[in-house]
């Protein structure tokens, strides 16, 4: 079934949310762990969450650069503003 474009729009923003909003929360969230990090240490866990927050943030980057791509009316601020917003260092690992 072939749904009209607004109706598809509409359902995959009520679906999946805004990926430029999901990307600026979790940039907060890292910097905020970041910040705790340098002045109190860090737990195992909030270690891992860290991670796992930097992880997800650059699938929401990927999927927000093909949104972009596909959608000329998503493009624009995000890639000018957040491209290299996160980084992520491989060779901890």
């Amino acid at each position: 079934m072939k749904l009209p474009k607004e109706k598809h729009k509409a359902w995959n923003r009520n679906n999946f949310g805004r990926v430029d909003s999901l990307i600026k929360a979790k940039a907060t969230e890292i910097n905020d762990i970041d910040l705790r990090e340098e002045t109190v240490g860090l737990s195992e866990d909030e270690i891992v969450y860290r991670e796992v927050l930097m992880l997800s943030s650059v699938t929401c980057r990927v999927k927000r650069r093909y949104l972009g791509d596909k959608n000329p009316e998503l493009d624009g601020e995000f890639k000018e503003d957040q491209t290299n917003l996160l980084e992520v260092d491989f060779a901890k690992e």
